[in-house]
This record gives structure tokens, sequence and C-alpha cells, in this order.
């Protein structure tokens, strides 16, 4: 399935220039002709790159970038800011409010579509964590084989190698054992939960 290229500019035939340049290539392109409009819809379209003009009657670009950023679903997601004012302020001004990137127009289509490109590859390139399990269950039971406790420990790890980041939980409960078939349980009760866990 294409990647989905999301492109938000209050002027038709800005939008149908980008179009032309990205389809090509193999992109889908979605557009919006205004803020509001893109703050509706990009949770839905799932874009993997957004274009933002920074010149829009309701809001502008980087106030845009800015709710985009703000946002969970959208916090990653590789912005370029493409516009007329090309100051060095402007520029700054793009970085600032959380933009990957800053285009001016008019674009010469080649430079969109590399950088485009360089930017996908920069954030698919990132690193991918390694996600471990690790259960521990520890059953007591009476003397005579009757009503008992089992504990459960589950530690969860999300791994970052080469940034040496570490993100883990640990979850604990307890279950009420009886003279029933091993792979029946009585419901559990949740004794504790700690973040992090021990290492």
């Amino acid at each position: 399935m294409p990647d989905t290229i999301y492109v938000v500019d209050d002027n038709e035939i800005n939008l149908k220039m980008a179009a032309a340049v990205l389809q090509p290539a193999g992109y889908t392109v979605v557009t919006a002709q205004s803020a509001a409009q893109a703050l509706s819809d990009i949770g839905t379209v799932r874009p993997v790159l957004a274009i933002l003009d920074v010149m829009m009657p309701d809001v502008d670009g980087y106030e845009l970038c800015r709710q985009l950023r703000a946002r969970s679903d959208t916090a990653r997601l590789p912005i370029i800011i493409l516009t007329t004012l090309t100051e060095i302020d402007e520029r700054l001004k793009a970085f600032e409010a959380g933009a990957d990137d800053f285009i001016a127009k008019p674009f010469n289509p080649q430079e969109l579509l590399a950088r485009v490109k360089v930017l996908l590859r920069r954030f698919t390139q990132q690193e991918s964590p390694q996600v471990s399990l690790q259960a521990e269950t520890t059953a007591v039971f009476s003397l005579r084989g009757g009503v008992g406790v089992s504990t459960y420990r589950l530690i969860w790890r999300l791994d970052f190698p080469k940034s040496g980041l570490r993100l883990s939980a640990l979850w604990i409960w307890q279950c009420s054992t009886a003279k029933v078939p091993l792979c029946s349980i009585f419901p559990c009760e949740t004794v504790g939960a700690t973040w992090p866990p021990p290492a």
C-alpha cells in the first residue's frame, strides 16, 4: 500500500502542484485547505509525512505544526514547512514550532521529492525497540492440598540498545487455587504494580 503524504495549503493550485510531484513517485496524496480540516482528518488519514503551508487564513502553518506535535497520534510525524517566506527568522520559527524541514516556494519539484525521501528514510531507519516479557509463578498450597495462593509476576521491558533507554513495568497479582484442574484458576486479585520494576 502506498505511503500517504498529507498536504495542507489554502491554495488549490499549490495542492495540485504538490500532488503532481508526489503521486508519480508512488505516494498517495491527501489534501486539506485549512488547519481545522487537517486537525479533524489527519488522525483518520494516518499519513507518513505532512507538508504544511504557513500562510493560511484561520491558523497558520507554525501553529498547526505545534498542535500536531502536541497530539499523541502525530507527535512524531515528519513535517515539512512549505512557504514563500524565506527569511532566516521564518526558518527558525518553523524549526521552533517542531518542523523537521523547510522548503521555499516556488519549490523545485526534484528538491521537494528528494527532501521527502530523505526525511522518510531518516524516520524509518530510527532504532527499533526490543520487547521482552518475563513471567514468574509461585504457587503455595496447604498441606492437605486444598486452598492456597498462587502469585504471578510479569515484567515487560522495551529496550533501545543504541540509546541505552529502557522502559519497563511490573505487574503482580494473586489467584486463589483449590482442587481444580491446573488450567482452571479463580478470578485474580491485583496485589500491586511498580514503575519501573527492579532491574
